[in-house]
């Protein structure tokens, strides 16, 4: 999928077809965001910015890796969905049938929890990888780094949405309101994170 032209890449997700879906989108837009604050943060190596070059480094070894991460969080999720959906069509006639049906679906649903389930993860710690960057950055591609924030958040919102109606699926209720509540608990920690580096980002390009 990451390996197609964007042209095809939106054509399939524009078509009437169940992937790339809400999950892989989410953590295509990560993987963009995490490209942008990744190329941002390229620009801030010269001599110029030699008394942050320490905070830079930690900046581009962390999207160096997750932009490359994201991306195959994004063909993951593809591929999860598809052994649900093919768990969903395995026969059902027989009692013995319904129960390896139930059990492959479980099994599938798992899988396609834990995708997005990283995705929002790794968007926290990116966001928190970004915070410095607004700050002594390159001035000149600040724009950049709020574009950074934005998508990040938006992969994380997409990302939860994914969580919560795969959630609906597994049997294991506890376990389900375990795991939303985590992700509740982080999306108050992203939307201020994000919000605080799009805000200074504003600042910074308005300031003489």
């Amino acid at each position: 999928m990451i390996e197609k032209s964007v042209a095809e890449f939106l054509q399939e997700a524009a078509d009437r077809r169940p992937v790339p879906g809400g999950g892989a989108i989410a953590a295509l837009a990560a993987a963009m965001g995490s490209a942008m604050a990744h190329m941002s943060a390229s620009y801030s190596t010269s001599e110029k910015f030699a008394e942050v070059k320490e905070q830079v480094e930690v900046v581009l070894a962390h999207f160096r890796e997750a932009v490359g991460r994201f991306a195959q969080l994004a063909e993951a999720d593809a591929e999860a969905y598809s052994r649900f959906a093919e768990a969903m069509k395995m026969p059902r006639s027989t009692e013995a049938e319904k129960q390896k049906r139930k059990a492959a679906m479980q099994l599938a649903i798992e899988g396609a929890i834990e995708v997005p389930l990283e995705v929002c993860g790794l968007c926290v710690e990116s966001l928190r990888a970004l915070l410095p960057l607004v700050e002594v950055g390159n001035k000149n591609l600040v724009s950049d780094t709020g574009v950074a924030a934005v998508m990040l958040k938006a992969g994380f919102s997409g990302a939860k949405l994914n969580v919560e109606t795969n959630l609906a699926w597994l049997a294991d209720k506890e376990k389900a309101e375990e795991i939303r509540k985590a992700v509740e608990e982080q999306e108050p920690i992203v939307r201020e994170m994000a919000e605080g580096i799009y805000r200074r980002a504003l600042e910074r390009m308005r300031e003489k």
